[in-house]
C-alpha cells in the first residue's frame, strides 16, 4: 500500500482529531487509538498497491532484459526488431509491427509469448515466460506502453563537462539579502514570476538547522535563548556553532554516507570475508572535515581501512557477468560521485542513456588485475574491452601499468578540476538532504536540466574554490534566506518544476530513533562502533542509531540492508510503518523502558516533554488533553500514551 504524504492536509485533518481523542492507556496497546491511527493511514492517504499501472522500470525491462535483450537490444536486432527505445518497440521488424498500442490480445509480441508451437514461441531459448510475467506484458500493451525509463521531452539537457563561471547578479536576492544563492534565486524568482515565500519563525528555523546539521533535537532553553536573540547575525553565528560539533556532525553524516557507500555492520559479505567495513575511516574523515577530493581519491586509490568500497561485495555461488567485482565498482564509482547510472551498459548498451557496454567495461578494466572480456547479457562476445575513462578528453588510464597505479588515474581523473560532474554530483545532493528536492532529478543520474542551472554551478564552483570543503558548502545553503524560506506543501508538481522553498522531510529512521532518546535521555545499547572521546561532544552516554544493527523498527522506516548504492531513500508512508508506529513492539518495548527511566527521577510535566519534542508549547486543544493527565505524570503507562503522541505527531516525524 503507497501511502503519500501531504504534511499541509495532515495538520488540518490530523490535529483536530488527535485533540479529540481520549487517549488514555491501561495496560497493553489502546485499541482506540490504533484502530483511529490505521483508519486514517488506510481511509485518508491510502490507496491499493495494486491500483498502480505496471512500471516498465520496475516491471517489464527486468524481464526484457533476462529473456529479450540477447537478440534485440542494442547493435543485435534479430529479425529487424529492437526494444532499445519506445520507437524501435513500436516500430516493429521484419514481419511489421510487434505491439498494437492499447490492444494487447492483437499483439504479435502476445501471439509469439504464448504460442503453444515450439518454432513461433519466444524467447526460443530456456524456460518459458511465467504466467505472472506474460501477464505483465499484456497490462504493459493494454496500457500503451507506458516507457518511464524513457528521458522526458525536456532531457535533451546534457551538462559541459566544465563547470560554467557563472556571474551573481548584482544588488539584493531574497528578502534583501546579499548571499549569493539569494541574489541568484531572486532573478530566479523574477524570471519565473514567482511570488517569494515568507520567512519560517526562529523556532522553526533552529530545529531545522540541528536536525539537518547534526541529527538531534535542540535542548528546549536553546531554542527559548535562540528565540530570544534580536542580533541580525544570531542566523550565521547559529550555523557556525552547530558545524563545529565535530562528533554530532560526523554521527548524523553517517548515516548518509553508509547509504551511499553501501556500508554497514552486517550482511552479506561480512562473515566469510567477501565484503569489508570502511566505517572508522569514514567517520574519522567526517569528523576531520577532510576535503572531499581527498575522501574520494582514498576511496578510489585506496587507503588502508577505505579499500571495502572498491572491493565490494564478493558474492557466493552462481552469479552473472556484471557482477564482478570490477564491475561493481565501475559502477559504484560513476554512479556515486559522477551521476551516470551504468547499470545498464553493464548488461548491454543502454537504450536510457547512450553508455554503452564498452564504457562500463573501460572503466571496470581499470579496476580489474586482467583485462575483462567483453560480456553481452551473459553471452562472451570474444573480444576484450580496452581500458578508457568516461570522458577521455580528461585524460587516459594507462591499461599496462600495474593495477594500484591504473587505481590512482581514476581517482584524479574522477576528482580532477575540470571535472564538473564530480562537484555538481555531490552539491546538488547536499541541497536535497537540506531543502528535500534537489537541483537536478532522479540523482542516480544527472540527465536532467536543473531547475536553475546557474545556481547549481555556482555552488560548484565555489565548493571547488574552496577546496572542497563539506562544511563550507553546509554552511553557504544553511546562512541563505533560500533555507529559511517557509516549506512548499503543494502535493502535486507540475513539469517543469519550480522551487518555492524547501519540501517538508521526514525523519530518516536514524534521526527518529535519535530524536526521541533526545526527548527520554534513553539512547541506544551495544554499538557496533564506538566513536574516540571529544571534550566537545554533547554527551559522552549517546549512542547514536547509525551506530547499531537495523532491528525491524529501523527496517520498516526505510533503513536499507545496503547491498546496494542507496541515495534516496523512500518518503511515502506505507501500511507496515503504520503498523509498526501503532502496534509494533520495538516502539513499544521502548516507550515502556523509556517511561520506567524518566520516573526514576520523579513525576513528570508533560509540557517539559511536549516542547522539546516539537519545539513549541501546546495549543489550548492540545494543552485540553494534557491536562486529564495532571500537572505532573507520575503513572507509566499515561507516561508511555503522551510518548506516543508526541513521536507520532506529524510536526515530530516531519521536518516543516
Amino acid at each position: 500500500m503507497a501511502i503519500f504524504f501531504n504534511p499541509q492536509s495532515i495538520q488540518k485533518q490530523l490535529l483536530p482529531l488527535f485533540c479529540q481523542m481520549n487517549w488514555c492507556y491501561h495496560g497493553g496497546m489502546n485499541k482506540r487509538r490504533t484502530s483511529f491511527f490505521l483508519c486514517v493511514v488506510v481511509f485518508v492517504f491510502g490507496k491499493p498497491a495494486w491500483s498502480d499501472p505496471v512500471s516498465y522500470q520496475d516491471d517489464v525491462h527486468p524481464i526484457l532484459a533476462e529473456r529479450c535483450y540477447k537478440c534485440h537490444s542494442g547493435d543485435d536486432r534479430k529479425g529487424g526488431f529492437s526494444m532499445n527505445t519506445r520507437e524501435s518497440f513500436l516500430a516493429g521488424g521484419e514481419f511489421g509491427p510487434t505491439v498494437e498500442l492499447g490492444d494487447a490480445g492483437s499483439s504479435l509480441l502476445m501471439e509469439l509469448i504464448t504460442s503453444e508451437f515450439d518454432d513461433e514461441w519466444m524467447p526460443p531459448k530456456g524456460e518459458r515466460l511465467t504466467s505472472e510475467q506474460i501477464e505483465i506484458l499484456r497490462t504493459w500493451i493494454d496500457d500503451e506502453l507506458v516507457w518511464d525509463a524513457e528521458p522526458s521531452a525536456h532531457s535533451t539537457w546534457k551538462f559541459p563537462l566544465h563547470l560554467e563561471d557563472i556571474k551573481v547578479p548584482r544588488g539584493k536576492g531574497l528578502h534583501e539579502s546579499k548571499h549569493p544563492i539569494d541574489r541568484l534565486l531572486g532573478r530566479y524568482f523574477d524570471e519565473a514570476q514567482s511570488a517569494v515565500p515568507e520567512l519560517v519563525d526562529d523556532a522553526r528555523y533552529i530545529r531545522r538547522v540541528y536536525m539537518d546539521t547534526l541529527g538531534l533535537l535542540p535542548e528546549p532553553d536553546e531554542v527559548d535563548q535562540f528565540v530570544a536573540n534580536t542580533s541580525r547575525n544570531k542566523y550565521d553565528e547559529l550555523v557556525e556553532a552547530v558545524l563545529m560539533d565535530h562528533r554530532s556532525y560526523a554521527e548524523h553524516w553517517m548515516t548518509f554516507w553508509n547509504d551511499a557507500l553501501r556500508n554497514d555492520f552486517e550482511g552479506t559479505g561480512y562473515i566469510d570475508g567477501g565484503r569489508k567495513q570502511i566505517t572508522n575511516w569514514l567517520y574519522t574523515s567526517l569528523f576531520e572535515n577532510k576535503p572531499y577530493n581527498e575522501i574520494v581519491n582514498e576511496l578510489l586509490a585506496p587507503k588502508r581501512n577505505a579499500e571495502g568500497f572498491i572491493n565490494g561485495i564478493k558474492w557466493r555461488g552462481a552469479q552473472t557477468a556484471n557482477q564482478q567485482i570490477p564491475l561493481q565498482a565501475a559502477r559504484s564509482v560513476s554512479q556515486v560521485f559522477l551521476g551516470v547510472n551504468l547499470k545498464c551498459a553493464s548488461c548491454h548498451d543502454s537504450f536510457v542513456d547512450g553508455w554503452k557496454l564498452s564504457d562500463a567495461y573501460g572503466l571496470a578494466n581499470a579496476f580489474s588485475e586482467t583485462s575483462l572480456e567483453l560480456v553481452r547479457c551473459d553471452v562472451p562476445t570474444g573480444n576484450q574491452a580496452m581500458t578508457k575513462f568516461l570522458w577521455p578528453e580528461l585524460g587516459e588510464i594507462d591499461a599496462s601499468a600495474p593495477l594500484p597505479e591504473r587505481q590512482q588515474q581514476v581517482a584524479d581523473l574522477v576528482t580532477h578540476p575540470d571535472n564538473g560532474h564530480f562537484a555538481r554530483v555531490l552539491v546538488n545532493r547536499v541541497w536535497k538532504q537540506f531543502m528535500g528536492r534537489a537541483l537536478v532529478e532522479p540523482l542516480e543520474s544527472l540527465q536532467e536540466k536543473p531547475w536553475d542551472p546557474a545556481l547549481l554551478d555556482w555552488l560548484a564552483g565555489d565548493f571547488v574554490e574552496n577546496e572542497y570543503d563539506l562544511l563550507h558548502l553546509m554552511r553557504q545553503i544553511l546562512t541563505s534566506q533560500a533555507y529559511r524560506l517557509e516549506s512548499d506543501n503543494r502535493s502535486t508538481f507540475d513539469e517543469p518544476y519550480v522551487f518555492a522553498g524547501s519540501l517538508p522531510r521526514r525523519l530518516t529512521t536514524e534521526q527518529l530513533y535519535d530524536a526521541m532518546s533526545n526527548v527520554t535521555g534513553v539512547w541506544q545499547v551495544e554499538p557496533k562502533f564506538t566513536p574516540r572521546r571529544h571534550s566537545e561532544s554533547r554527551s559522552e552516554e549517546t549512542v547514536r542509531a547509525w551506530r547499531v544493527p537495523a532491528d525491524p523498527f529501523m527496517r520498516s522506516l526505510g533503513r536499507p540492508n545496503r547491498e546496494q548504492i542507496t541515495l534516496t531513500r523512500e518518503v511515502d508512508f506505507s501500511s507496515l510503518q503504520a503498523l509498526e508506529l501503532t502496534n509494533g513492539g520495538t516502539l513499544a518495548a521502548y516507550l515502556k523502558h523509556s517511561s520506567e527511566m524518566l520516573l526514576e527521577s520523579g513525576p513528570v510535566r508533560p509540557e517539559t516533554l511536549f516542547k522539546h519534542a516539537l519545539g513549541r508549547s501546546p495549543s489550548s486543544a492540545e494543552q485540553v488533553i494534557l491536562n486529564e493527565y495532571g500537572a505532573q505524570v507520575s503513572v507509566p503507562t499515561d507516561l508511555e500514551d503522551i510518548l506516543w503522541i508526541l513521536f507520532t505527531h506529524p510536526e515530530f516525524q516531519i521536518l516543516f
